[in-house]
């Protein structure tokens, strides 16, 4: 064989391979620690159930801090969409992280879902982007109704001063004022946080006299607030939002007593499902599922389904998941059925926990 002939049989079996490696059925996945674990859990029982028709599901995984910037966001969504391997991504692990990245996702037509994203704007990011969670007007009627249920009559409110803290204090702060529920103080703080900065707050904060402090923000922040504001004002309740769902209220939960959260899905329910997957975590991780986790999960066998299913390019990937729950049945997560409106938005009942000493615990609606 002449080297002209050996380079063009060699050109023609890297291209060969080249397309097999592009069919593969690979999901990315940008998120959190507790997100990227559980996609890597639903892609090992999608495997040891067959895969996708013979071949082996896989994850092209980027791991996101919580508080993704938005800058790294668009550059992972790029990263992602330029590879022609992945059909359809799960991500990303924020508010602010997922309307970046869905610029770039609609753009390029590829499906994501985002598993914990709740600002309103996100409903109208374009029709490859879902979501497995109500919105932020949605949360804030809950939030808000728990307040008035509580009966507190004068009300502080924190917030991260991002797409998401701004959106959700906007929503809870139009509801108070409707309820003529007085707002004695209120902040936004920027993340990571400095922690002088949070020992004002949580001052200023102790000062007013609220009945009840109200956070739109997350864990590590929070923490730092309460060594401030427990000397001060050691029984004030604390009302948090689903942001503060996040691992370091389940590692270290001595920190967070008596918070209140919403959260999307109870990780200790009933369902045999549940409870098989959060042994499983808590096997791996160390700690509680938290919904970022369940959700993840839920999003990762989702779009496997879809793969099984026969959508195996980008554009039937997102055909296949607006028809879910209205030209096919709604699918059947471990955290609930999912189902999607004509804006990509799941809706799911809303929940309420407490943090104790000993852990995290449902508590009833009322």
């Amino acid at each position: 064989m002449s080297v002209r002939s050996r380079g063009l049989a060699l050109l023609l079996v890297l291209g060969l391979w080249g397309c097999r490696d592009a069919s593969r059925s690979t999901i990315g996945v940008a998120m959190g620690t507790d997100g990227v674990a559980a996609a890597r859990l639903a892609a090992a029982d999608v495997n040891a159930a067959g895969g996708i028709g013979g071949d082996s599901l896989r994850l092209r995984v980027t791991e996101m801090e919580a508080v993704a910037a938005a800058q790294r966001a668009i550059r992972v969504a790029d990263s992602l969409a330029s590879d022609p391997a992945v059909v359809a991504v799960v991500g990303h692990s924020n508010s602010a992280a997922s309307l970046a990245a869905s610029q770039i996702y609609n753009a390029r037509q590829l499906a994501h879902v985002a598993p914990t994203t709740t600002a309103p704007l996100f409903s109208k990011a374009g029709p490859y982007s879902f979501r497995l969670v109500p919105d932020d007007r949605r949360q804030a009627d809950f939030l808000v109704a728990e307040i008035v249920r509580s009966g507190a009559r004068r009300v502080a409110v924190v917030y991260v001063n991002d797409d998401y803290g701004r959106a959700l204090q906007l929503a809870v702060r139009a509801q108070l004022d409707r309820h003529a529920t007085p707002v004695v103080y209120e902040a936004p703080y920027l993340e990571p946080g400095d922690s002088a900065q949070l020992a004002v707050v949580a001052r200023a904060a102790a000062n007013a006299r609220p009945d009840l402090l109200v956070w739109l923000g997350r864990p590590p922040q929070l923490a730092r607030v309460l060594a401030t504001l427990r000397p001060l004002r050691p029984a004030l309740p604390v009302l948090g939002s689903d942001a503060v769902d996040l691992g370091p209220v389940y590692e270290q939960p001595a920190r967070f007593s008596l918070v209140r959260f919403v959260r999307f899905v109870d990780p200790a329910g009933p369902a045999p499902s549940l409870q098989a997957f959060r042994a499983r975590f808590v096997a791996a991780s160390g700690h509680e599922p938290t919904a970022e986790a369940l959700l993840a999960y839920d999003a990762t066998m989702l779009l496997a389904a879809a793969m099984r299913d026969g959508a195996r390019t980008r554009a039937a990937v997102r055909d296949w998941l607006a028809d879910v729950g209205s030209a096919r049945p709604a699918h059947q997560g471990i955290s609930g059925p999912i189902a999607f409106d004509s804006a990509g938005d799941a809706n799911r009942p809303l929940r309420l926990a407490e943090v104790r000493p000993d852990g995290v615990r449902a508590v009833s609606n009322p």
